[in-house]
Protein backbone atom coordinates (compact mmCIF):
# COMPACT_ATOMS: atom_id res chain seq x y z
CA UNK A 1 0.00 0.00 0.00
CA UNK A 2 0.96 3.78 -0.35
CA UNK A 3 1.28 6.11 2.52
CA UNK A 4 -2.03 7.78 1.36
CA UNK A 5 -3.86 4.38 0.80
CA UNK A 6 -2.62 3.21 4.05
CA UNK A 7 -3.75 6.40 5.93
CA UNK A 8 -7.26 6.33 4.00
CA UNK A 9 -7.89 2.92 4.91
CA UNK A 10 -7.09 3.41 8.97
CA UNK A 11 -9.09 6.68 8.88
CA UNK A 12 -12.19 4.66 7.56
CA UNK A 13 -11.87 2.37 10.27
CA UNK A 14 -10.12 -0.51 8.48
CA UNK A 15 -6.80 -1.98 8.85
CA UNK A 16 -3.61 -1.40 6.29
CA UNK A 17 -0.87 -3.60 5.74
CA UNK A 18 0.49 -1.69 8.29
CA UNK A 19 0.02 1.02 10.92
CA UNK A 20 0.32 3.97 9.23
CA UNK A 21 2.95 7.27 10.98
CA UNK A 22 2.42 10.58 9.74
CA UNK A 23 3.61 13.53 10.38
CA UNK A 24 2.77 17.19 9.63
CA UNK A 25 3.82 18.32 6.28
CA UNK A 26 4.71 21.75 7.12
CA UNK A 27 7.61 20.48 10.00
CA UNK A 28 9.60 20.19 6.94
CA UNK A 29 11.17 22.28 4.20
CA UNK A 30 9.47 21.62 1.08
CA UNK A 31 12.60 20.36 -0.73
CA UNK A 32 14.52 18.83 2.28
CA UNK A 33 16.51 16.07 0.64
CA UNK A 34 16.70 13.84 4.05
CA UNK A 35 12.98 13.66 3.77
CA UNK A 36 12.62 11.99 0.62
CA UNK A 37 13.79 8.65 1.34
CA UNK A 38 11.49 8.42 4.94
CA UNK A 39 8.81 9.11 2.59
CA UNK A 40 9.67 6.67 0.46
CA UNK A 41 10.29 4.52 3.40
CA UNK A 42 6.22 5.01 4.81
CA UNK A 43 6.16 8.14 6.39
CA UNK A 44 3.45 9.86 5.33
CA UNK A 45 2.37 13.58 5.65
CA UNK A 46 -0.76 15.28 6.02
CA UNK A 47 -1.19 18.72 4.44
CA UNK A 48 -3.42 21.13 5.83
CA UNK A 49 -5.77 23.49 4.02
CA UNK A 50 -8.64 25.75 4.50
CA UNK A 51 -11.56 25.41 1.77
CA UNK A 52 -13.47 28.09 4.47
CA UNK A 53 -11.45 31.65 4.65
CA UNK A 54 -12.69 34.10 7.27
CA UNK A 55 -12.17 37.73 6.98
CA UNK A 56 -12.50 40.79 9.63
CA UNK A 57 -13.25 44.12 7.82
CA UNK A 58 -13.74 45.49 10.65
CA UNK A 59 -11.24 44.77 12.64
CA UNK A 60 -7.60 46.57 12.35
CA UNK A 61 -4.69 45.36 13.61
CA UNK A 62 -1.39 47.29 14.81
CA UNK A 63 1.86 45.37 16.38
CA UNK A 64 5.03 46.56 17.97
CA UNK A 65 8.30 45.15 19.38
CA UNK A 66 10.36 46.59 22.26
CA UNK A 67 13.15 44.97 24.02
CA UNK A 68 13.62 44.77 28.07
CA UNK A 69 15.71 42.75 29.98
CA UNK A 70 17.74 41.67 26.81
CA UNK A 71 14.20 40.05 25.23
CA UNK A 72 12.01 40.92 22.49
CA UNK A 73 8.60 41.79 23.11
CA UNK A 74 5.97 41.50 20.95
CA UNK A 75 2.48 43.72 21.58
CA UNK A 76 -0.46 43.00 18.91
CA UNK A 77 -3.48 44.92 19.60
CA UNK A 78 -6.76 44.15 17.85
CA UNK A 79 -9.25 47.63 17.02
CA UNK A 80 -12.60 47.30 16.32
CA UNK A 81 -15.46 50.27 16.34
CA UNK A 82 -16.67 48.93 19.98
CA UNK A 83 -13.23 48.42 21.70
CA UNK A 84 -9.68 47.54 21.59
CA UNK A 85 -7.94 44.26 22.51
CA UNK A 86 -4.28 43.80 23.12
CA UNK A 87 -2.00 40.70 23.78
CA UNK A 88 1.61 40.52 24.67
CA UNK A 89 4.32 38.02 24.01
CA UNK A 90 7.82 37.27 24.84
CA UNK A 91 9.68 35.81 21.97
CA UNK A 92 6.46 33.54 20.62
CA UNK A 93 5.41 33.04 24.18
CA UNK A 94 2.44 34.64 25.28
CA UNK A 95 2.68 36.73 28.42
CA UNK A 96 -0.79 38.47 28.53
CA UNK A 97 -3.87 36.99 26.38
CA UNK A 98 -7.02 39.63 24.70
CA UNK A 99 -9.56 39.30 27.33
CA UNK A 100 -8.81 39.93 30.60
CA UNK A 101 -12.35 41.21 32.08
CA UNK A 102 -15.96 40.14 31.14
CA UNK A 103 -16.63 42.79 29.19
CA UNK A 104 -14.25 42.23 26.98
CA UNK A 105 -16.06 39.61 25.44
CA UNK A 106 -18.24 41.47 23.90
CA UNK A 107 -15.31 42.75 21.45
CA UNK A 108 -15.05 38.92 20.57
CA UNK A 109 -19.04 38.39 20.43
CA UNK A 110 -18.33 41.70 17.69
CA UNK A 111 -15.64 40.53 15.65
CA UNK A 112 -17.37 36.90 15.38
CA UNK A 113 -20.99 38.44 13.85
CA UNK A 114 -18.91 40.77 11.79
CA UNK A 115 -17.00 37.58 10.12
CA UNK A 116 -16.94 37.29 6.10
CA UNK A 117 -16.66 33.17 5.70
CA UNK A 118 -16.12 32.50 1.79
CA UNK A 119 -15.88 29.34 0.06
CA UNK A 120 -11.85 28.65 -1.06
CA UNK A 121 -12.28 25.63 -3.22
CA UNK A 122 -10.24 26.24 -6.07
CA UNK A 123 -6.80 25.19 -4.92
CA UNK A 124 -7.51 21.89 -3.79
CA UNK A 125 -7.60 19.41 -6.26
CA UNK A 126 -3.97 20.83 -7.22
CA UNK A 127 -2.77 20.96 -3.67
CA UNK A 128 -3.94 16.76 -3.02
CA UNK A 129 -2.59 15.95 -7.12
CA UNK A 130 0.95 17.58 -5.75
CA UNK A 131 0.57 15.54 -2.42
CA UNK A 132 -0.21 12.53 -4.57
CA UNK A 133 0.68 9.11 -2.74
CA UNK A 134 3.41 10.51 -0.12
CA UNK A 135 -0.24 11.08 2.17
CA UNK A 136 -3.40 12.70 2.48
CA UNK A 137 -5.30 15.93 2.75
CA UNK A 138 -7.15 17.60 5.81
CA UNK A 139 -9.58 20.21 5.70
CA UNK A 140 -9.03 23.02 8.27
CA UNK A 141 -12.25 23.09 10.72
CA UNK A 142 -11.07 25.58 13.12
CA UNK A 143 -11.63 25.23 17.10
CA UNK A 144 -14.86 24.99 18.86
CA UNK A 145 -16.08 28.02 19.95
CA UNK A 146 -15.44 27.19 24.07
CA UNK A 147 -11.85 26.07 22.90
CA UNK A 148 -10.94 29.56 20.85
CA UNK A 149 -12.63 31.50 23.77
CA UNK A 150 -10.03 29.81 26.37
CA UNK A 151 -7.01 28.82 24.27
CA UNK A 152 -6.65 31.72 21.65
CA UNK A 153 -8.19 34.68 23.78
CA UNK A 154 -8.27 34.23 27.41
CA UNK A 155 -5.60 31.55 28.58
CA UNK A 156 -6.84 29.32 31.31
CA UNK A 157 -6.46 31.44 34.58
CA UNK A 158 -9.11 33.73 33.45
CA UNK A 159 -11.45 31.38 31.78
CA UNK A 160 -12.11 29.10 34.58
CA UNK A 161 -12.81 32.15 37.04
CA UNK A 162 -15.03 33.49 34.24
CA UNK A 163 -16.79 30.23 33.64
CA UNK A 164 -17.20 29.81 37.28
CA UNK A 165 -18.81 32.99 37.95
CA UNK A 166 -21.15 32.81 35.08
CA UNK A 167 -20.23 35.80 33.32
CA UNK A 168 -22.82 36.18 31.13
CA UNK A 169 -20.96 38.07 28.36
CA UNK A 170 -18.77 34.20 27.56
CA UNK A 171 -22.19 32.75 27.56
CA UNK A 172 -23.44 35.45 24.93
CA UNK A 173 -19.40 35.50 23.18
CA UNK A 174 -19.96 31.33 22.78
CA UNK A 175 -23.45 31.39 20.83
CA UNK A 176 -22.01 34.07 18.28
CA UNK A 177 -18.69 31.93 17.80
CA UNK A 178 -20.71 28.60 17.71
CA UNK A 179 -23.24 30.20 14.82
CA UNK A 180 -20.05 31.09 12.98
CA UNK A 181 -18.50 27.46 13.19
CA UNK A 182 -21.97 26.19 11.64
CA UNK A 183 -21.35 28.01 8.80
CA UNK A 184 -17.96 27.31 8.38
CA UNK A 185 -19.23 23.76 8.42
CA UNK A 186 -21.62 24.57 5.73
CA UNK A 187 -19.34 25.90 3.05
CA UNK A 188 -16.72 23.26 4.49
CA UNK A 189 -19.75 20.47 3.21
CA UNK A 190 -19.84 22.08 -0.04
CA UNK A 191 -16.43 21.37 -0.72
CA UNK A 192 -13.88 18.94 -1.85
CA UNK A 193 -11.71 16.87 1.26
CA UNK A 194 -13.26 13.90 3.18
CA UNK A 195 -11.11 14.59 6.34
CA UNK A 196 -12.04 17.78 8.36
CA UNK A 197 -10.18 18.59 11.51
CA UNK A 198 -11.24 20.66 14.96
CA UNK A 199 -8.18 21.96 16.15
CA UNK A 200 -9.41 21.54 19.55
CA UNK A 201 -6.10 21.25 21.87
CA UNK A 202 -8.76 19.60 24.37
CA UNK A 203 -7.81 18.29 27.98
CA UNK A 204 -10.43 17.58 29.91
CA UNK A 205 -9.61 19.70 33.67
CA UNK A 206 -11.37 23.04 32.96
CA UNK A 207 -14.94 21.11 32.14
CA UNK A 208 -15.37 17.70 33.59
CA UNK A 209 -18.25 15.92 32.28
CA UNK A 210 -20.89 18.44 33.09
CA UNK A 211 -19.34 21.26 30.83
CA UNK A 212 -18.04 19.34 28.19
CA UNK A 213 -21.92 18.37 27.83
CA UNK A 214 -22.81 21.98 27.70
CA UNK A 215 -20.05 23.66 25.63
CA UNK A 216 -18.45 20.75 23.66
CA UNK A 217 -21.35 17.77 22.51
CA UNK A 218 -23.46 19.69 20.91
CA UNK A 219 -21.89 21.96 18.95
CA UNK A 220 -19.82 18.45 17.76
CA UNK A 221 -22.95 16.70 16.67
CA UNK A 222 -23.87 20.28 15.13
CA UNK A 223 -20.90 19.84 12.82
CA UNK A 224 -20.91 16.13 12.05
CA UNK A 225 -24.45 16.47 11.35
CA UNK A 226 -23.59 18.93 8.73
CA UNK A 227 -20.77 16.78 7.75
CA UNK A 228 -21.59 13.58 7.59
CA UNK A 229 -24.46 14.47 5.14
CA UNK A 230 -21.60 15.35 2.83
CA UNK A 231 -19.67 12.37 3.21
CA UNK A 232 -17.03 14.00 5.40
CA UNK A 233 -15.29 12.68 8.49
CA UNK A 234 -14.57 14.90 11.34
CA UNK A 235 -11.38 14.18 13.54
CA UNK A 236 -10.92 16.67 17.24
CA UNK A 237 -7.24 17.17 18.29
CA UNK A 238 -7.69 15.77 21.49
CA UNK A 239 -3.89 15.71 23.13
CA UNK A 240 -4.42 16.28 26.56
CA UNK A 241 -6.40 14.39 29.62
CA UNK A 242 -9.63 12.97 28.85
CA UNK A 243 -10.11 10.76 31.49
CA UNK A 244 -12.62 12.82 33.01
CA UNK A 245 -15.22 12.68 29.93
CA UNK A 246 -14.17 10.01 28.27
CA UNK A 247 -17.74 8.23 28.13
CA UNK A 248 -18.87 11.64 27.63
CA UNK A 249 -16.61 11.77 24.15
CA UNK A 250 -17.33 8.30 23.11
CA UNK A 251 -20.83 9.75 23.03
CA UNK A 252 -19.98 11.82 20.12
CA UNK A 253 -20.17 11.56 16.68
CA UNK A 254 -16.40 12.32 15.57
CA UNK A 255 -14.91 9.74 13.50
CA UNK A 256 -11.49 9.77 15.15
CA UNK A 257 -9.63 11.72 17.82
CA UNK A 258 -6.47 12.95 16.93
CA UNK A 259 -3.31 13.49 18.57
CA UNK A 260 -4.54 10.69 21.12
CA UNK A 261 -1.22 11.04 23.82
CA UNK A 262 -0.57 8.36 26.15
CA UNK A 263 0.58 9.06 29.69
CA UNK A 264 2.20 11.01 31.44
CA UNK A 265 1.18 13.79 29.36
CA UNK A 266 -2.62 11.94 28.87
CA UNK A 267 -4.22 10.30 31.54
CA UNK A 268 -6.09 6.93 29.61
CA UNK A 269 -3.81 3.86 29.30
CA UNK A 270 -3.20 2.69 26.06
CA UNK A 271 -4.72 -1.01 26.76
CA UNK A 272 -8.05 1.23 27.76
CA UNK A 273 -8.65 3.22 24.65
CA UNK A 274 -10.58 0.57 22.57
CA UNK A 275 -12.81 -0.03 25.35
CA UNK A 276 -13.19 3.70 26.09
CA UNK A 277 -13.48 4.52 22.09
CA UNK A 278 -14.37 1.24 20.54
CA UNK A 279 -15.65 3.00 16.90
CA UNK A 280 -13.16 5.88 16.58
CA UNK A 281 -10.26 5.43 14.84
CA UNK A 282 -7.47 6.82 17.28
CA UNK A 283 -4.19 8.94 15.63
CA UNK A 284 -2.01 8.40 18.40
CA UNK A 285 0.62 11.25 19.13
CA UNK A 286 3.74 9.92 19.81
CA UNK A 287 5.29 11.89 22.60
CA UNK A 288 8.03 14.02 21.78
CA UNK A 289 10.69 13.10 24.56
CA UNK A 290 10.43 9.61 23.36
CA UNK A 291 12.61 10.04 20.62
CA UNK A 292 15.13 11.17 22.39
CA UNK A 293 15.87 7.74 24.04
CA UNK A 294 18.38 5.34 23.06
CA UNK A 295 16.70 3.36 20.05
CA UNK A 296 16.48 0.68 21.63
CA UNK A 297 14.61 1.96 24.17
CA UNK A 298 12.52 3.85 21.68
CA UNK A 299 12.02 0.73 19.70
CA UNK A 300 10.43 -1.16 23.15
CA UNK A 301 8.40 1.73 24.02
CA UNK A 302 6.78 1.49 20.92
CA UNK A 303 6.25 -1.86 20.63
CA UNK A 304 5.19 -1.58 24.23
CA UNK A 305 2.69 1.20 22.93
CA UNK A 306 1.11 -0.92 20.14
CA UNK A 307 1.12 -4.21 22.38
CA UNK A 308 -1.33 -2.01 25.22
CA UNK A 309 -3.62 -0.97 22.51
CA UNK A 310 -4.33 -4.36 20.87
CA UNK A 311 -5.94 -4.12 17.68
CA UNK A 312 -4.06 -2.27 14.28
CA UNK A 313 -7.92 -1.50 13.11
CA UNK A 314 -8.56 2.20 12.65
CA UNK A 315 -4.80 3.36 14.37
CA UNK A 316 -2.15 5.57 13.19
CA UNK A 317 1.05 7.39 14.60
CA UNK A 318 2.17 10.47 13.94
CA UNK A 319 4.05 13.54 15.33
CA UNK A 320 1.79 16.09 15.88
CA UNK A 321 2.84 18.47 18.63
CA UNK A 322 6.83 19.41 17.82
CA UNK A 323 9.12 17.51 15.53
CA UNK A 324 12.01 16.21 17.37
CA UNK A 325 15.26 17.23 17.25
CA UNK A 326 16.83 13.91 16.04
CA UNK A 327 14.62 13.29 14.09
CA UNK A 328 17.02 12.07 11.30
CA UNK A 329 17.54 9.34 13.48
CA UNK A 330 14.46 8.63 15.31
CA UNK A 331 11.82 8.64 12.65
CA UNK A 332 13.17 5.36 10.77
CA UNK A 333 13.16 3.28 14.26
CA UNK A 334 9.65 3.85 14.48
CA UNK A 335 9.68 2.64 11.25
CA UNK A 336 11.72 0.16 11.50
CA UNK A 337 9.20 -1.01 14.39
CA UNK A 338 6.33 -0.81 12.07
CA UNK A 339 8.24 -2.73 9.24
CA UNK A 340 8.75 -5.59 11.83
CA UNK A 341 4.96 -5.90 13.25
CA UNK A 342 3.53 -6.09 9.64
CA UNK A 343 6.51 -8.43 8.86
CA UNK A 344 5.03 -10.63 11.74
CA UNK A 345 1.59 -10.67 11.31
CA UNK A 346 1.86 -11.11 7.29
CA UNK A 347 0.64 -7.42 6.48
CA UNK A 348 -2.86 -8.38 5.83
CA UNK A 349 -5.20 -5.66 4.75
CA UNK A 350 -8.85 -5.11 6.02
CA UNK A 351 -10.78 -3.19 4.49
CA UNK A 352 -12.45 0.06 5.44
CA UNK A 353 -15.98 0.00 7.29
Amino acid sequence: MTNRERILCALRGGTPDRVPFTTYEWMFSADDPELRPLVERGLGLTRHVNTCNRRTPEVRWEETTFSRDGRTWRRRVMKTPIGDLEELYIENWRQEFFIKKPADYKVLEFVARHTIQEPDYEGFRAQEEALGERGVMIVNGYRSPIQEIWVENVGLANFCCHLADGVEELHRCYEALSERLLETCRIIAAGPGEFVKLWENFTAEPFGAERFARFHAPIYRKCCDILHASGKRVMAHTDGRLARVRAELNATPLDALESLTPPSEGDVPPQEWRTAWPDKALWVNVPVSWYSDPPAKFAARLHDLLDRVGSPRGLLLEISEDLPANWRQSIPVVLQVLEERAASTGGSVVGDR
